[in-house]
């Protein structure tokens, strides 16, 4: 026989779990909030890394999660300010005193502390999306590829798309600073973009959404 304090003494520990694990979650939920946010990816100038919806309203595009205030390293995928209310999202690819130019769609880099340019292996790019010859010799000069390249300002990033043949980047735009920087790309969201997409889409979520803003970001294509 189980005495009425014993019932009532499980289920106030029961409560009390309950409660512990709600305010987790809160508490989780206001710290994932403040150094993450999720972004919906727009256009195509990400592929074939990142899948972006033909408008902002339609389906299609990857969600994925970047970290505020974080500083990009070679390679990361960054989400900058075109201005105070578009976003772009492209990959970092030189640094303030780093020399870029590009051959027949081939990246080649002066890094700030080499004397010569390296050839970079960028397995991110689909041969198939830099066959542009306009696009994909940079920079140029009467047409041909100006030999010492372009020297990133300092306090700096050149910045270019996965999709070489339509993304507009700093071939156009030039350097982006690190002033208009918004954040990083997780690795982790990438490698998880297809649960986190699934995730997102299921439970239509917008703004605010769980764990963090949803926020529509802009590959830009040309």
């Amino acid at each position: 026989m189980i005495k009425e304090g014993n019932k009532k003494s499980k289920l106030n520990i029961l409560l009390s779990v309950i409660i512990a694990l709600i305010l987790i979650i809160i508490v989780f939920e206001i710290i994932f909030g403040i150094m993450f946010k999720g972004i919906y990816v727009v256009q195509s100038s990400m592929c074939n890394t990142l899948i972006g919806a033909t408008e902002e309203d339609k389906y299609g595009g990857d969600y994925v999660y970047v970290k505020l205030n974080a500083v990009p390293d070679y390679g990361d995928i960054a989400v900058v300010y075109k201005d105070e209310q578009t976003l772009y999202i492209k990959r970092v690819i030189a640094k303030g005193g780093d020399r870029v130019k590009i051959i027949n769609g081939k990246l080649w880099i002066q890094y700030a502390d080499s004397e010569e340019f390296v050839a970079v292996e960028e397995d991110y790019v689909d041969p198939n999306n830099r066959q542009n010859p306009q696009r994909n010799n940079f920079p140029r000069d009467n047409g041909k590829v100006i030999e010492e390249g372009h020297l990133v300002k300092e306090g700096c990033m050149f910045l270019l798309g996965d999709n070489r043949d339509v993304s507009i980047d700093s071939r156009e735009l030039g350097d982006f600073g690190y002033d208009r920087l918004y954040g990083v790309v997780t690795d982790w969201s990438v490698e998880h973009k297809k649960g986190i997409t699934a995730f997102y889409k299921f439970f239509h979520f917008d703004i605010p959404s769980f764990f963090g803003v949803n926020v529509k970001v802009k590959g830009i294509d040309g």
